[in-house]
């Protein structure tokens, strides 16, 4: 049975937090590469957009990583982007 430990953390005004499925880091390229391998780097590279881009963007890199062929697992992907202006 898994085990989990509670952590809690502050979030700040601009924080995003990125929830995924499995699917998303467990697609590969044509040279059998994970997109775990590069989605730190394409996280950073949108984490300024406002947070529907920053999910287009995250798909779009993914599709551009994987090229042709069918997905092998679901995908599914939740940001949430922390404003403290409200």
């Amino acid at each position: 049975r898994p085990r989990f430990k509670e952590k809690r953390i502050k979030l700040t005004d601009d924080d995003l937090i990125l929830f995924f499925t499995d699917g998303l880091t467990e697609t590969m390229n044509m040279g059998s590469e994970y997109f775990d391998n590069v989605i730190n780097a394409a996280i950073h590279r949108h984490s300024s957009c406002r947070i529907d881009e920053f999910i287009i963007n995250i798909y779009h890199e993914l599709l551009s990583f994987k090229g042709s062929g069918s997905f092998e697992d679901d995908i599914t992907m939740i940001a949430i982007h922390i404003d403290n202006t409200y």
